[in-house]
């Protein structure tokens, strides 16, 4: 198994994540369209002490598709990491690109924080950093500088929202409802889940044990991201909850979490 401290080369990207190599867009972009190669992206944040460290794309149904298709890469920075007051716990700060060169999305740029116990991924929504979106039409490097040096400031702002997640005690009642609420993030109708939310509550280790709004957010994240909950079908069948694979339902989950974590702690100190 890789050691997911360790920065990707450009072959392993290469492998997960194809189409940030395109040295092309897709066919009919407008002419006031400019490609921007992913690969210019991840060589620009490199310079600034980022380096990649996962990387994915959208499946398609055609090859051809491939080579253009969204894809997420994250980054961290190894002087930030060896600093004290830039990791919490077992959480690692991150920047998350993705970009397509397909024309549905514009290059993009979050704040994201990585678990080291369960390899988890986590995204901070925009009520705490705002994400920065750079279009392709009049792009040029100093706005991926700009971003990177933006967002690498507001770091320490997240770290200390973690800090004020784990001083926030929860009683069970508040749990549940904090699980209830992380459910209709990936199932929008609530007559549509088809598990109980108590189920997004149970600890896959020791140390997630606690009461605290910290390790309640990281368990609903886990068990809602990573799936395998026992759940029943409309038609009585029981089956085990998928991961979720998308790069957008993935995000938009993880923000939504996020905020949904806020509005707790929001609701704890008033």
């Amino acid at each position: 198994m890789r050691n997911q401290l360790e920065p990707l080369s450009m072959d392993q990207i290469q492998q997960q994540a194809p189409s940030v190599f395109s040295t092309q867009p897709i066919d009919d972009v407008s002419s006031r369209y400019r490609f921007i190669p992913t690969v210019h992206l991840v060589n620009l944040l490199a310079m600034m002490g980022w380096k990649p460290v996962s990387a994915r794309q959208v499946i398609t149904r055609t090859d051809d598709g491939m080579h253009y298709a969204k894809h997420e890469l994250r980054f961290r920075n190894e002087s930030a990491i060896n600093h004290s007051f830039m990791k919490v716990g077992d959480s690692l700060p991150e920047i998350v690109l993705t970009n397509s060169h397909n024309r549905t999305a514009v290059i993009n740029l979050m704040v994201g924080l990585f678990r080291l116990v369960c390899s988890n991924g986590l995204m901070v929504s925009d009520s705490t950093i705002a994400g920065i979106r750079i279009k392709h039409v009049g792009f040029n490097d100093s706005s991926i500088s700009d971003a990177v040096f933006q967002l690498g400031e507001s770091l320490p702002l997240v770290l200390d929202k973690i800090n004020l997640f784990k001083s926030v005690q929860l009683s069970s009642g508040e749990q549940r409802l904090l699980a209830q609420s992380a459910a209709l993030l990936r199932w929008k109708n609530p007559s549509e889940i088809p598990i109980r939310p108590d189920d997004l509550l149970n600890p896959n280790r020791y140390d997630d044990h606690r009461d605290d709004l910290f390790s309640t957010f990281n368990r609903i994240q886990e068990n809602l991201i990573h799936g395998g909950i026992k759940a029943i079908a409309p038609d009585g069948k029981q089956f085990h909850t998928r991961a979720v694979k998308s790069i957008d339902s993935d995000i938009s989950i993880n923000k939504g979490l996020w905020n949904l974590a806020e509005q707790m702690c929001a609701l704890k100190n008033s």
